[in-house]
């Protein structure tokens, strides 16, 4: 699902999304997105790349997107993020790009 340069309207991540529990592929890099990336994201256990860079984001990056196991690229340049990288991201065996 590939959304790059669309504008949602609640500011955030729309909660439809992570519904879509067999989507290997999200891009939202530059759709003005902002607050945090939520927990939900964890449920997008299939998922193999997510890109959410150039956005408003702010906050840490959740514990929860070291249930997608088979991430293999995590894309969140150029956005408000502060914290450390959550500490389940070492167990992410098949990430290569963050």
């Amino acid at each position: 699902l590939l959304l790059e340069g669309n504008s949602f309207d609640e500011g955030g991540i729309p909660s439809e999304i992570f519904q879509l529990d067999n989507l290997e592929v999200l891009g939202l890099d530059a759709c003005g997105i902002t607050g945090t990336i939520p927990p939900d994201i964890g449920k997008l256990t299939e998922l193999v790349s997510f890109s959410a860079s150039n956005n408003e984001l702010t906050g840490s990056i959740p514990e929860d997107i070291s249930n997608i196991r088979g991430l293999a690229t995590l894309r969140l340049r150029s956005n408000r993020l502060s914290g450390p990288i959550p500490e389940g991201v070492r167990r992410m065996t098949d990430l290569t790009v963050l």
